[in-house]
């Protein structure tokens, strides 16, 4: 699958994650309302008996979810690490052909340069006029030459596990969590991102409703960084008269919700 299925598969499996979760604390009191009722029933026994293996099969599902949710992030990793790699083969393939055709340019410079020399009777030494404005086709070349291994050299590189993600006027944080499991970036997941949105919604006291939403989340070593990300809703600034009749001004940073780093 391609980086963007891996992505919707986690986003699916989380929400089945919540669902089995629910289903599991529901379980849970059935189970203990059997076990209560026990000595009232003669065929509590059995009761008992079902609701513990009804229990059991909810439990499994829950650890059979995480896994697949460990498994697909796992997989989607490996799906970035080969579209990087083929990115790098092929900015390889365009830096040996520039290397050729610079080569091709330099044998030919060399060429002139031998004639030259003879011309002259001493040795030359070809070098671009400081007052020429432009750079030489063989600066250029090498130029690109240059860019291109370097760049090729990061995307053979591990997967990397800083990032972050700039969304402007989005509606929840499901947008944000689908842009952060598209990037070429091991960052951090489902459950993790919507626990941070949420938190960060706590701090206002109230729900943000469907209110457009600001987002800016940064992450390092795979983990968001606390300090740098925060959620901005323009709608709920916070505004007093200004020292005119009509003017209203805008207390700064009132808009902006952040979460507590967890210890």
């Amino acid at each position: 699958m391609s980086i963007d299925k891996y992505a919707q598969k986690e986003i699916e499996l989380v929400a089945r994650l919540r669902t089995a979760n629910e289903r599991v604390a529901s379980v849970e009191a059935a189970a203990g309302s059997a076990f209560l009722d026990a000595e009232e029933s003669t065929d509590s026994g059995e009761t008992s008996s079902v609701a513990v293996e009804v229990l059991m099969k909810a439990r499994a599902e829950v650890s059979a979810i995480a896994a697949a949710i460990k498994t697909c992030r796992g997989r989607r990793l490996e799906a970035v690490a080969a579209k990087r790699r083929s990115t790098a083969a092929e900015m390889r393939k365009q830096v040996a052909e520039l290397t050729s055709q610079l080569e091709r340019l330099e044998a030919k410079t060399q060429k002139h340069i031998v004639a030259i020399s003879e011309l002259q009777g001493m040795p030359f030494t070809a070098a671009p006029t400081p007052t020429v404005p432009g750079i030489p086709l063989s600066q250029q070349l090498q130029n690109q030459i240059t860019t291109l291994a370097q760049r090729a050299a990061n995307l053979e590189g591990s997967v990397p596990r800083h990032g972050h993600v700039h969304l402007d006027n989005v509606a929840s944080s499901q947008e944000l969590i689908d842009a952060v499991l598209r990037t070429e970036a091991d960052g951090p997941d489902a459950a993790t991102i919507n626990a941070w949105a949420s938190a960060c919604e706590a701090q206002n006291g109230r729900a943000f409703g469907e209110q457009n939403r600001i987002f800016r989340l940064y992450w390092k070593d795979g983990s968001i960084d606390f300090g740098a990300s925060y959620i901005q809703i323009p709608d709920l600034a916070r505004t007093s008269a200004g020292a005119q009749p009509g003017h209203v001004v805008t207390e700064l940073g009132t808009d902006v919700f952040r979460a507590a780093a967890v210890a």
